[in-house]
């Protein structure tokens, strides 16, 4: 039996480790543990000077392209290595003094190959997901925020055993739902942030009738510490790294595959630049540290306009 990793882009990162679902996320100031967007708070993120802005202010639309790779290093049932370029587009707001949401929509497009280790055969396939994640929460404090988050998605996959010809098609669905806390502490040009992320992940994919079990269900409890630090070196432009320690408390594993690691950790990378006053342009780059079943990495350049 072949899984293929595709539910959605936010639920191949979410799936298996909460850090890299930390990347994603450019809401300012928004309590996910955004590591490559801290930076010290501007002014306007303070509540008093929202009074005249009206209930939905501070805006944010963000534009992200990616490129990530996955191995799969150990288990049944393949050997897979999937290579994703992927799109995301998302939106932010605060509302009154307290207050702010977001929500994002991605997409991407996976070139897998493959093998089966039990016989072994050669796989190829193809695979789009798409889904929307979004987040709600509450600062009560300008350094302190908490929330929730919540996600859908869907993807499809076609795959062929290249010694034989002909092809299988998949579906799959995903959703995850969780909360969230964290804080900032600022010091002249340098901030300091801890996250802390709880996330149920939930994945169901329908191999067609041709297949034997034709539907696999999986999913994670998993609870996500990222830790993250940002230096300002110029007016324009902005450091980071961070930390993500990973651990699921509880798993589901689909039919012949074997389990995630309970622990890992990744590590993160990024700079962001203010090109003007309202347009930041960002890159950055994660990957995960200590797992013995997956290989990850992933790069992002993105825009984002506050109006």
């Amino acid at each position: 039996m072949y899984r293929t990793i595709v539910a959605t882009t936010a639920a191949i990162t979410l799936a298996f480790a909460g850090a890299a679902f930390a990347k994603d996320k450019p809401v300012r100031n928004s309590g996910l543990p955004s590591l490559d967007q801290v930076k010290p708070l501007p002014t306007s993120a303070l509540p008093a000077a929202a009074e005249d802005d009206g209930f939905f202010h501070n805006f944010q639309l963000s534009a992200e392209g990616s490129y990530g790779e996955v191995k799969h290093k150990a288990g049944q049932p393949a050997a897979l290595r999937q290579y994703s370029t992927g799109m995301a587009v998302g939106l932010s707001f605060d509302m009154g003094d307290y207050a702010f949401a977001s929500i994002t929509g991605n997409f991407s497009s996976n070139v897998i190959k493959s093998k089966v280790v039990q016989f072994p055969l050669d796989l190829a396939g193809n695979a789009y997901s798409r889904g929307f994640d979004a987040v709600i929460g509450v600062k009560p404090l300008p350094w302190l925020r908490a929330g929730f988050i919540g996600g859908t998605g869907n993807g499809n996959a076609g795959y062929t055993f290249t010694g034989f010809g002909g092809g299988s098609n998949s579906i799959s669905q995903g959703q995850r739902l969780g909360g969230f806390v964290g804080a900032t502490y600022v010091s002249g040009p340098v901030a300091f942030s801890a996250d802390l992320v709880y996330l149920n992940v939930r994945n169901k994919q329908d191999y067609g009738p041709n297949n034997t079990p034709q539907i696999a269900t999986w999913g994670t409890d998993l609870l996500s510490l990222s830790l993250g630090a940002s230096y300002r070196v110029l007016p324009q432009l902005t450091l980071s790294a961070g930390l993500g320690l990973n651990h699921i408390m509880k798993q589901t594993v689909a039919p012949a595959d074997t389990a995630n690691d309970i622990n890992w950790a990744s590590l993160q990378l990024g700079a962001t630049y203010a090109v003007t006053q309202n347009l930041d342009l960002k890159l950055s780059g994660v990957t995960w540290l200590n797992n013995n079943k997956f290989d990850y990495s992933r790069v992002a350049l993105g825009l984002t306009y506050k109006f």
